[in-house]
Order: structure tokens, then C-alpha cells, then sequence
């Protein structure tokens, strides 16, 4: 498998010496080639056209069919005195005994005919346990699919390109070839050609992901960042049908879990010594015998899983385009996984692909009855939704889907198991519409009847019951409707479900982490920080680190770790969420300009812990004035956004108050920092290097009503409360001294008394504007 040391990884048995004359021991024939001809060599790769047609005569013509792998290849064609190159000289070292591509080469040129060889174009990644069939066929399909002229596409293939005779001689005395030369010989071809074509066959479970030569193929291409190196993937054609089907289906889960398993500690290699320098050149640390994982072997797992997955996505994406370019049949279901994986990609390029797909399948195409059509419908509906930038984007064409699904399911019996599916689907939109319209219970009991639809259809429909468990966790009801142990349980419900290595499983851990956190004690978060970590694993796992669901993961895991004291940790979550949400820090400074509407509360709430970090830990090295400056940006943008919604949706107060409730609550933060006020270990409020009292008090006064107006609770009350007394205090013994004017001290100290027993009756009553709170969180004991 090495760059042409062949050897049966079958036998187990170590290359035995032959009595044979030594290639090396020959004289020299010819001239030794320059530094530069030897470097052009190295490079050239045999056309797709010769492959096709006199490169599998010769195979067929030797061994009846093409059914062969490339070990019995070798063995007959490649060297010894049957093969093409015996008795011709090498161009590279002189000496009797060449390549196949130089056999080649030199054919051509006594015979005055065209040379099919040329600067390789794509290096190929593969095994040479493949069939000649399987390769070539894969290779000319790729060339079909992306319409590349097959006599100037010239391929790279090791079998072929390097000498077997330099091999088999090394082989034949025992040696070993250095692993810098083959490794050598890798590189060369990625510089010249800057594209590798990954060999998938089987596609559900490729070969090569468990192979350390293919492996490091992938490594070395990752590693040129000046010229980004393009790494694709073949399907092998007598595998397309059944990758169709596959998608007709549903059925990527096998090619997923192949990704997920993608192991470099793990792959194998016929030369052991070859995994053992494989595994040192990618991290010198590691001992090839240990078993305890590399944080660099991990971190290269996930790039590669990346540019594979990207590639595999690109290999659906130009067969869509085929089909669709010569009006073949594709049903609905098919339309709907295919887009589906277009878009589990990041990028705009992505999104744009998924949106012609759901496009061309809900075209209008008169009367139709079908449930599946239903389910492309709303999840293209909901693919707008989750793609808008902004509030307003798309929303016209999201009402007119959910019209034209709902006139196809009230045809439909709601009883018949076919249209279950789309029930759900159309149930979860309309929950998510009263949500909007601020009717939390309504919503909760539409996704509650989803949720009963979608268990008497387990296990056709698990995915769906996922989805709707998670969706009416979020919903915000009352606790004496929905007690906290249902939404918690209905998280636990959703996570035994899914696929342990998933973006949704991650999510749902981190989901179920952030609500076991409201009514768990300080000193019993070791379940939280377990889930937030086995969350993190998969994302990071998954690579996924530049996701929305990521970036929310980092926000909530920091304002945790925030509340916790652990104040570096949550800076350092914060930051890595604003960077996964388009904010750039320039000089320290915070460019907000990229971020979208959907994201932008986030965007607000990371700053503005980051901001409660400031007062009492600086960390980072970032002036005040720049966040500062940020913390008065994001709140202006948030008001604006805020007068906004309240335009396009006169009905919805909903939205528009909590963002301006949020922008209210980042001006007071700076405030607070302002006026030198310091929060302590357990969110205590240190006062003693305030210098305006009054200002102060009239600040934590602002936030506690602030507060108070959240639809969430926070934390932060207990210490306002105590910061809120101990200031009254401070402020009746100045109005007694005569300190301040007495009319703007009784003024404040009237304002914190009201605030101040407000807050004690709803911190004891847990109602939170029917946030479904029990209140025994922050003032447990209190």
C-alpha cells in the first residue's frame, strides 16, 4: 500500500529475501537526470483516456477481466520480466527497469505517437485492494460528472507512477525504503497538482477512512494553507444506484457514523513501520504503542472529517445537477434528504445549494397529494427560517409554504400513519406562530400533540419526536402548568434518542445542562459541567466550532462558569462564542457590523457578561473604552432592531420588549463598571470603591427593574438585593450626616425600598411573568 510497496496484507509474512541479481548492482544506461527533470518525473501522471481503453486491455488481456486488485496487478504487470517497463531504462536513476508511466512514455515515443502522460492534474487517494474496474470506472465518472476533458486529466496513481522494480529490489534484500522518501514522493504530486481525489467505495463505509496512508494523504493536503489544496471524492458507479436509494430513504446515517469513527491512532498500514512514522510526523510526542489519545491526532481528525464531508456533499450536489439536467424522476423524499445534506455544510455556497434544491421541488406542479411533499414543503419553510439574516427575511414566502401545506394535509386523514409526518411538521410551525404572538401555553399544547402523533408512530418517526421533545422544552409556561421536572425529563427523553456523535445530540446535552443548572445547587453542578463537556467533545468532534449551536453552547456555558467565579474559563467562552458569532476584535477593538439579527441578543448577552468579568477580572487585553464602546453599539443596534419588530408586528409585544429590556440592562451594566462597583465571590456587590452613592444606587435600582422585566430569570437577584440593602443603609447614615441634598437621597431610597420588596415576593413566589420559574435557585435560603 505504500506508494507501490506492495505486499498481501493477508499473508502476515515478512518479505523473504530471493536469490536474484540486485536492480542497484547493474551498470548504468543512461544519463542521470538534473535535479529539476527528476522533480518532473516525479510529477507526471498517465491520462484517464489511456486508463479507459489500453490500460484495461492490457489487464483484461492478462487476466481475462478487470475484477482484479491492484496486488495481482502489481505482481504480473508492474515489474518482473512480464511487465511493461522490463528491460527499459529507468529515466530517473539510469539503470535497467522502469515505472509503468515511463514504459509508457518511452512506447510512445519509438512508435511516434501521441504521449498520454502529462503534469499530473489530480493525485489519486486510494487502496490497492481496489479492482482495476472499480478505480478506472470511478475515476472516468468523475471525469464525466464534472465534464473534464479525459485525455488532459492526468492521474496520479502510485501503482503506476513509481518504480515497483526500485521496490520489489528493496523488498528482495530485505531493506526497508526510508519512510522520508515515500513521504517525499507524497508531497510532490499535492504541490504539483493541488487537487486529491479521494477513492469512497464502498461509499456507506469507505475503505481509505481506516487506511494511515489515506489518512495522511489528507494530512499533507491540510497543511498547505498559502494554496489551499482541493480534496474531492469518486463514487465508484456501480454504487450511485445504491447511494440513491439510500437518499431516497433517509439512509446517510451509515456514511456519518463513518466519519464520526475516523480514528489516526486506529488506522492501519501493511508496514507497521510506516503507521509508527505516520503517527510521529503528525504528533512527535506520541508513542505509536500507547493507547491514550492525541489532542494533535484529535484536532487533524476533525479537519479531515471536514474537507471529506465538504467533499462528499460537492459529489451529491454535481449528481443532483446531472439528473436534474436530464429530467430523471426525483421523488420527493429524495429531494428532501439531498437538500438536507447540502446543507449540513457551513458557507453561503452551501446554503445557496440546499435552497435550489427545496426550490425545484416545491415548484408548482398543481394538485398534489403526497406527504411527502408536505414534509420537503415545510422543511424547506423551515430551512428560511433558520437561514434569514434578518427578522423580515423570507417571511412571505415561509406563510405562502405553510398555506399551500396545510391545504394539502386538511385533504388527508389525520389517522392514516402516511400523513404523520407532515401533521407534525405542520403543528410545529404553528406552535412556533403563537409563540411569536406571546401564546406560550397554546404553543406548548400544539407541541405536546405533536409530540403524542410523533410516539404513536415510533419508530418511523424518531427524528421527529426528537425535534418536537426539544421544542416544547423551550416553551415558556407556568410552573403550576409545567413543572421543571417535565421540561427536564422531555430533554432526557430527546437524548436517548439520538445518535451519541451528532450536532443534535450535542445540543440537547447542552439544552439539558442549561435547565438541570436553574434548580440545581452550587455545590451538586457536577452532572452540569459533565454535560456541558460531553457537549463540547462533540462539537469540537464533529467540527462544528463555527455553528450558530456552537455558539450558543459557548454563551451559556460562560455565563455559567460567570456565576460559578470561574472568571478566566468564562472569558475565555465568551470570547470564543463572539468570534463564532462574526465579531472580530481589531487592535482590542470589537467590529459588530457583521452580526445578523438572529444572533444578536447572543452577540449582547456575551458582551455583557463579559463586561460583569470586567468588574472584578481583566484578563483579556482589551480597554475599557473599547468595550465600553461595544457594550453602547450592540444596545443602540438592539434598540433598533427592537423599533423594528414593533413596526412589522403591531400584534407581537413579545420580542420588542425584551430586546429593548436587554439594551436597558447593557446600559446599566456600564453603569456599574461606571461608577467602580465590583461584584465578588458569590455574586456579593463590593461598594467599597464607589465614590458617587447616589448614582450608584440609582444605577443597581435601574438593573433590578430591569430585571424584573426579564422573561428569564437571573441569578444576579439575590446579590441586587443585598447590594440594594447595605446601599440604603449607607445612604439614610449620609441623608443623617447631611452629605448630599436630602430631596435626591429620599428619592433614590424610596425607589430601592419598592424595588427591594418586589424583588423579595417574586424571588419567593418564583413568578417570573409566568416564566414557569420555581424561584429556587437564587434565593435558596434567602
Amino acid at each position: 500500500e505504500r506508494l507501490g510497496m506492495a505486499q498481501d496484507p493477508g499473508s502476515g509474512n515478512p518479505a523473504v529475501p530471493r536469490a536474484m541479481p540486485r536492480r542497484s548492482d547493474g551498470p548504468v544506461r543512461g544519463p542521470r537526470p538534473s535535479e529539476k527533470e527528476l522533480r518532473q518525473l516525479l510529477v507526471r501522471g498517465i491520462s484517464v483516456s489511456y486508463l479507459e481503453t489500453s490500460f484495461k486491455k492490457e489487464v483484461e488481456l492478462r487476466f481475462q477481466n478487470t475484477d482484479v486488485n491492484y496486488y495481482a496487478v502489481n505482481e504480473a504487470m508492474l515489474h518482473g520480466p512480464n511487465s511493461k517497463g522490463h528491460g527499459k531504462i529507468c529515466p530517473r536513476d539510469g539503470l535497467e527497469g522502469c515505472s509503468y508511466i515511463d514504459a509508457v512514455r518511452i512506447e510512445a515515443a519509438a512508435s511516434r505517437r501521441p504521449d498520454p502522460t502529462g503534469p499530473a492534474t489530480l493525485m489519486l487517494s486510494w487502496t490497492w485492494g481496489s479492482t482495476v474496474r472499480a478505480v478506472v470506472g470511478a475515476i472516468v465518472r468523475y471525469c464525466e460528472i464534472h465534464r473534464l476533458d479525459k485525455a488532459q486529466t492526468f492521474i496520479w496513481q502510485c501503482a503506476l507512477c513509481n518504480n515497483q522494480f526500485l521496490v520489489e529490489d528493496a523488498k528482495a534484500a530485505g531493506e526497508q525504503v526510508p519512510f522520508e522518501d515515500f513521504q517525499k514522493k507524497f508531497r510532490l504530486p499535492i504541490e504539483q497538482t493541488r487537487r486529491v481525489l479521494a477513492l469512497f467505495g464502498p461509499w456507506e463505509q469507505p475503505e481509505l477512512l481506516s487506511r494511515s496512508w489515506c489518512l495522511y494523504e489528507a494530512h499533507i493536503a491540510e497543511e498547505y494553507t498559502d494554496v489551499p489544496v482541493k480534496y474531492e471524492v469518486a463514487v465508484l458507479p456501480e454504487e450511485e444506484d445504491g447511494l440513491w436509494s439510500a437518499l431516497k430513504a433517509g439512509g446517510m446515517q451509515p456514511l456519518l457514523d463513518a466519519f464520526n469513527q475516523v480514528d489516526i491512532q486506529k488506522a492501519r498500514a501493511s508496514n507497521p513501520d510506516d503507521r509508527r512514522h505516520i503517527l510521529r510526523s503528525i504528533d512527535p510526542n506520541l508513542d505509536p504503542g500507547t493507547t491514550a489519545p492525541s489532542k494533535r491526532c484529535q484536532d487533524l481528525e476533525v479537519k479531515i472529517v471536514k474537507r471529506m464531508r465538504d467533499a462528499f456533499c460537492r459529489i451529491i450536489e454535481k449528481l443532483f445537477d446531472e439528473k436534474m439536467g436530464v429530467g430523471a424522476e426525483l421523488p420527493y423524499k429524495l429531494l428532501d434528504n439531498v437538500a438536507w445534506v447540502l446543507s449540513t455544510p457551513e458557507g453561503d455556497y452551501w446554503t445557496e445549494a440546499a435552497r435550489k434544491v427545496y426550490k425545484f421541488g416545491t415548484e408548482d406542479r398543481g394538485e398534489v397529494q403526497d406527504p411527502d411533499f408536505v414534509c420537503l414543503v415545510l422543511q424547506y419553510r423551515f430551512f428560511l427560517h433558520t437561514t434569514a439574516k434578518t427578522e423580515d427575511e423570507n417571511r412571505e414566502e415561509m406563510d405562502r409554504l405553510l398555506r399551500m401545506a396545510k391545504g394539502v394535509v386538511d385533504h388527508a386523514l389525520e389517522d392514516s400513519a402516511a400523513w404523520a409526518a407532515p401533521i407534525i411538521h405542520i403543528k410545529r410551525a404553528e406552535a412556533v406562530l403563537a409563540r411569536l404572538d406571546e401564546k406560550d401555553l397554546e404553543s406548548y399544547d400544539i407541541l405536546c400533540e405533536a409530540v403524542e402523533v410523533a410516539r404513536r408512530n415510533q419508530p418511523a418517526l424518531k427524528d421527529l419526536l426528537v425535534a418536537v421533545l426539544r421544542s416544547s422544552a423551550t416553551c415558556y409556561v407556568p410552573c403550576d402548568t409545567r413543572p421543571q421536572r417535565v421540561k427536564l425529563d422531555a430533554l432526557r427523553e430527546a437524548r436517548g434518542l439520538m445518535q451519541p456523535i451528532s450536532a443534535g445530540y450535542a445540543s440537547c446535552c447542552s439544552e439539558l445542562a442549561i435547565e438541570l443548572s436553574r434548580d440545581t445547587p452550587k455545590e451538586d453542578f457536577g452532572d452540569v459541567w459533565s454535560l456541558l463537556d460531553e457537549a463540547d467533545g462533540v462539537f469540537r468532534r464533529l467540527a462544528l466550532e463555527h455553528g450558530e449551536s456552537y455558539g450558543r453552547h459557548l454563551q451559556e456555558y460562560g455565563h455559567l462558569l460567570l456565576l460559578h467565579g470561574r472568571l478566566e474559563e468564562a472569558e475565555a467562552r465568551l470570547f470564543e462564542s463572539l468570534e463564532v458569532f462574526g465579531v472580530a476584535r481589531t487592535d482590542g477593538r470589537f467590529e459588530l457590523s457583521p452580526v445578523l439579527d438572529r444572533t444578536r441578543v447572543r452577540v449582547a448577552k456575551c458582551l455583557k457578561d463579559i463586561a460583569q468579568c470586567a468588574l472584578q477580572y481583566r484578563g483579556q487585553a482589551f480597554a475599557a473604552v473599547d468595550l465600553d464602546r461595544a457594550l453602547r453599539q450592540v444596545a443602540a443596534d438592539l434598540r433598533r432592531q427592537a423599533a423594528q419588530s414593533a413596526r412589522s408586528k403591531p400584534h407581537n409585544k413579545l420580542l420588542p420588549g425584551s430586546l429593548d429590556n436587554l439594551a436597558a440592562d447593557l446600559w446599566y451594566v456600564r453603569e456599574l463598571w461606571a461608577v467602580g462597583v465590583v461584584r465578588g465571590a458569590g455574586g456579593v456587590l463590593e461598594l467599597g470603591q464607589v465614590s458617587d452613592l447616589p448614582r450608584a444606587a440609582h444605577t443597581l435600582t435601574g438593573l433590578a427593574r430591569c430585571l424584573l422585566q426579564s422573561r428569564d430569570p437571573d441569578r444576579r437577584a439575590k446579590g441586587l438585593v443585598d447590594g440594594l440593602h447595605r446601599l440604603k443603609g449607607t445612604l439614610y447614615q449620609q441623608l443623617e450626616a447631611g452629605d448630599h441634598a436630602a430631596g435626591d437621597i429620599r428619592e433614590v431610597v424610596r425607589d430601592m425600598a419598592v424595588v427591594i420588596r418586589e424583588l423579595q415576593s417574586r424571588g419567593r413566589a418564583g413568578n417570573w411573568r409566568g416564566a414557569g420559574y420555581e424561584g429556587r435557585g437564587w434565593n435558596r435560603g434567602h
